[in-house]
């Protein structure tokens, strides 16, 4: 019992240490204003690409419901409106929007004419014909599509015999009725390896990185707790203390220096709505906190030197930015992935097999690091 209150009296004075650094405590509060600055950016408007919308004239059932569908979204692509075409087209000449579409007076005529084999029914208006307009006409067709398959249908019922008799208006007004009250579920089912649905709803462009960067935040906490113990380690701060003449004790300072990042990455997950269930969340964030406490003491342990650990800090970061994934997954660097403990993280969210590789990996860093701290605490002077 008295071992117990030892630890514990250790474990607080430690934070207490910790908590006085002005730098530690910026990096701490860094994981909750990121959070917040991209969750109000993405409520914002703050689409990547920009098309203007030009209504040549009234349409309700075709144009101007299309303008009303693409002007209601948020996303990567921000569309706005504009009340002539010459000055869509200077937006446009002066790299103030992508492209400008042209929506018809009757748009339905227009997709009519289009499946009779004449000219196409919108007009854009492009300085060149780039993958980002691409990516703009392919969300313009998804919108367009209900309307072109009910022109479709209705032109093959028009040319059945059994209706050449109907009237026309009346025969397109009840089919349209008809394909209105009729409710369709996706086509596509996106679910996750662990037969998890994927909600769009609840994802938006801007936030889906943050969990990548909140656990790139992490290593770099554990990062910093390692370049601590190094400052004190110089210091003698602990010269006189039994527990640090320990082989584990720099890889205890380091994991005592990270938990409280742990405590602020998962509450950045709570505010940024990315936070799935609290006991696997919970549970991915204590392997990746000692896989992350352990890496940062293998580094400690080969970099043993303030400055040539404080060097290969943004490279390290940099480096797994690119490779953990955080915003890309680059197939070719998969075996470079294995070699980083955000991966894992990542990768083991909505995968138990990846999830049982991350207790193994953690088993893989903790022995290395502790045989790395034996070999450097036989060299006098070292850590």
């Amino acid at each position: 019992m008295q071992k117990l209150k030892s630890a514990v009296l250790r474990f607080f004075l430690l934070q207490k240490r910790f908590f006085k650094r002005k730098l530690y405590l910026a990096i701490l509060l860094a994981a909750p204003f990121l959070v917040l600055a991209m969750r109000i950016a993405a409520t914002e408007d703050a689409g990547i690409l920009h098309v203007v919308l030009c209504r040549t004239g009234e349409d309700p059932v075709g144009s101007d419901a299309l303008a009303d569908k693409l002007l209601s979204l948020n996303g990567i692509i921000r569309y706005t409106e504009v009340p002539t075409v010459e000055e869509g087209q200077e937006l446009v000449r002066q790299k103030k929007a992508d492209c400008l579409l042209t929506l018809p007076s009757n748009l339905a005529q227009g997709i009519d004419d289009f499946l009779r084999g004449k000219n196409g029914a919108l007009s854009m208006f492009v300085r060149e014909d780039s993958i980002t307009i691409q990516l703009i006409r392919e969300q313009i067709f998804g919108y367009l599509q209900p309307l072109l398959v009910e022109r479709t249908g209705l032109r093959f019922i028009n040319r059945q015999d059994i209706f050449k008799d109907a009237d026309k208006d009346e025969l397109a007004k009840e089919y349209h009725e008809l394909i209105e009250k009729r409710e369709f579920d996706n086509i596509f089912r996106i679910s996750y390896i662990d037969n998890s649905d994927y909600d769009p709803n609840a994802a938006n462009y801007l936030t889906s990185p943050l969990r990548g960067l909140l656990a790139v935040y992490l290593l770099l906490f554990a990062i910093a707790s390692a370049l601590f113990y190094l400052q004190d380690a110089k210091s003698g701060t602990f010269a006189w203390t039994p527990f640090a003449r320990r082989p584990l004790f720099p890889f205890t300072y380091i994991l005592n220096g990270t938990l409280p990042g742990m405590v602020a990455v998962l509450v950045g997950l709570a505010l940024s709505g990315s936070f799935t269930s609290f006991p696997r969340e919970l549970l991915l964030a204590v392997i990746y906190t000692i896989t992350s406490a352990a890496f940062a003491t293998i580094l400690l342990a080969v970099f043993p030197d303030l400055r040539a650990l404080g060097a290969l800090t943004p490279i390290l970061l940099m480096v797994t930015l690119v490779i953990a994934p955080v915003f890309v997954d680059i197939r070719s660097l998969t075996v470079f992935q294995h070699l980083l403990p955000t991966f894992y993280y990542l990768a083991s969210l909505h995968s138990d097999t990846i999830l049982m590789h991350s207790f193994i990996y953690l088993a893989i860093v903790f022995v290395l690091a502790a045989i790395l701290l034996v070999l450097r605490r036989r060299r006098p002077g070292k850590l």
